[in-house]
């Protein structure tokens, strides 16, 4: 915050500086140096305080309400103040050749449209500069306003999105929580020498969930092994499954990714294949990466009920949707394809900019 203040009024003292040297340039080839320095600071000092007055008090107090009548008034009155004001101090910084001019102008009998046609000459020239000034004024406050309106609002977004995401990532843990304990039930309602593995995998992968993955990324090899350990618990119940198919990279050195995204592709084909039936139930996992592009792709069978198909999908898989759109919003491609007795996605995301 800071910096950028610094920023600001570097930039504007570099502005008032280069007007200054401008018109001294100027102003020297009519006036002496001591007398162009005395008019244009003169000149450029009255112009700032309008600036300044009019885009810190007048543009919020009066414009940004949108009380417009009271804006135009205090436009009006700057305008003719401020050229009272040069007007005035004209006598006390222009040379004295132009002073004299301007006392014989002033005291002749035989020149009082001459006066008058100079004296409204000179306010018009400066009510043109100043309300000139606060022209530029308005529209700096005008185009500072909207930039800052922006930013805020880009950081409001930012905050919302990021919420959502934790939200979104935190209702796949409850789910994935509840299907893991079946599975370790069932291993223990078998009496089965697995269950006390299966506990201790389930605590390292709640540990990743509570404690690791509360991040917006984590390397991808913390996934895998995530997503490695969650296949294994559920391959713990038999021995003798040997239709689920998963295969990982190896070189994944640097690779980083939203943690939990691509579970509930994986929980939702194990939830949905029927995999214990080695005869008609199947899941193939393969993910790939390859010059920072990640390609997971997913293939279950499924599982008919009743003579009907089991319901795909659920709270997960819209979830992840969610929060891919959030986390990588033009960076992702997700297809999904359903037949009759298969179901299978391909998604690909762009590392590049994680």
């Amino acid at each position: 915050m800071l910096e950028i203040i610094k920023g600001k009024l570097n930039a504007h003292l570099l502005i008032w500086t280069s007007l200054f040297v401008l018109l001294i340039t100027h102003a020297s080839m009519h006036l002496e140096p001591l007398e162009s320095i005395a008019k244009v600071g003169f000149i450029l000092g009255l112009q700032a305080v309008v600036y300044y007055f009019h885009s810190e008090v007048v543009m919020p107090k009066l414009f940004e309400p949108k009380k417009y009548f009271l804006f135009a008034l205090a436009v009006v009155g700057i305008v003719i103040f401020s050229s009272l004001i040069m007007h005035s101090a004209e006598r006390f910084i222009l040379p004295d050749e132009i002073k004299q001019m301007h006392f014989i102008i002033e005291h002749s009998e035989s020149s009082e449209i001459g006066k008058k046609m100079l004296m409204r000459g000179k306010m018009m020239m400066h009510g043109a500069s100043i309300f000139g000034i606060l022209f530029i004024s308005t529209v700096v406050s005008l185009a500072t306003n909207r930039n800052k309106q922006e930013q805020e609002s880009m950081k409001l977004e930012n905050k919302v999105l990021e919420a959502e995401s934790k939200f979104l990532k935190s209702q796949i843990n409850p789910h994935f929580l509840f299907n893991a304990l079946n599975n370790i039930y069932s291993l223990a309602h078998m009496k089965s020498d697995k269950a006390p593995d299966a506990i201790m995998k389930l605590s390292e992968m709640l540990r990743y969930v509570l404690y690791e993955s509360d991040v917006d990324f984590v390397p991808l090899i913390k996934e895998i092994t995530y997503l490695k350990g969650f296949i294994d618990l559920h391959l713990l119940k038999d021995n003798s499954i040997s239709n689920v198919k998963y295969s990982f990279p190896d070189d994944i050195t640097g690779a980083v990714v939203a943690p939990l995204i691509m579970l509930p592709f994986v929980e939702n084909a194990f939830k949905h294949s029927g995999y214990e039936d080695t005869r008609n139930g199947w899941i193939s996992i393969e993910l790939f990466l390859k010059k920072r592009e990640l390609r997971l792709l997913v293939a279950n069978s499924i599982v008919k009920k009743n003579g009907q198909k089991d319901r795909l999908g659920g709270v997960g898989l819209e979830n992840v949707k969610n929060r891919l759109a959030i986390l990588y919003k033009n960076r992702h491609n997700l297809k999904i394809e359903e037949k009759e007795d298969s179901y299978s996605i391909e998604l690909t995301i762009d590392l590049n900019e994680a």
